[in-house]
């Protein structure tokens, strides 16, 4: 992406599907990897369990 001339390293990531996260955690793993700053800004599950340990794994992600 680019800003002013110059290249984003942020990214946001909206995860669907989410279950208990652990594609999130991958996904973000990666992209760090590559030097990019990543977060998961939003995670859509409908399973209450996925959703409880979801709220444990990633307490600052919108679940609303």
């Amino acid at each position: 992406m680019q800003t002013g001339g110059r290249v984003s390293r942020n990214i946001d990531i909206l995860s669907l599907f989410s279950g208990v996260g652990l594609f999130d955690l991958g996904v973000l793993a990666a992209f760090e990897e590559r030097g990019f700053s990543a977060r998961i800004s939003a995670q859509v599950e409908i399973d209450p369990f996925c959703r409880r340990v979801l709220e444990k794994q990633y307490p600052l992600t919108s679940r609303d």
